[in-house]
């Protein structure tokens, strides 16, 4: 399944649950209502449709920096970028479907996947101006 259709399906099961129900008798504990949400959300499905979907991105349009790429991606820094854009570009499109914007799925991939590079080339040229890596130029 696309990133989209599980998104899209995650939406569907956000418009029609009723949280008040869903959360009542339940404590203040955040791992427990975390594991509930991810559990209930499908967000384990999400992450892994999203990277997926984009794992080809940064060959395709970063390649000329293949050399530090595979460094790169392994930073501590670029791990929080990989496990909270699905959730983050998720956010975006649940607005774009509340608002019953008419864009068409193959619009909504370039979406995906401009945001995706552009979030990526910022971090990787703040990277780079920060001397984290020895051939910044």
């Amino acid at each position: 399944m696309s990133y989209i259709e599980v998104a899209k399906g995650i939406y569907e099961m956000l418009q029609g649950t009723d949280f008040r129900n869903l959360l009542k008798g339940r404590g203040n504990n955040y791992d427990e209502f975390r594991t509930l949400m991810w559990d209930k959300f499908r967000i384990n499905e999400l992450i892994s449709s999203y990277k997926q979907g984009t794992s080809s991105l940064l060959e395709k349009h970063l390649s000329f920096y293949n050399d530090v790429l595979n460094k790169f991606l392994k930073s501590e820094e670029i791990a929080y970028y990989e496990n909270h854009m699905p959730l983050r570009t998720a956010f975006y499109l649940f607005w774009i479907w509340d608002k019953k914007l008419e864009i068409a799925d193959e619009k909504l991939d370039k979406f995906i996947e401009s945001f995706y590079i552009g979030t990526f080339g910022y971090k990787m040229i703040d990277v780079f101006s920060d001397n984290k890596n020895p051939n910044a130029e």
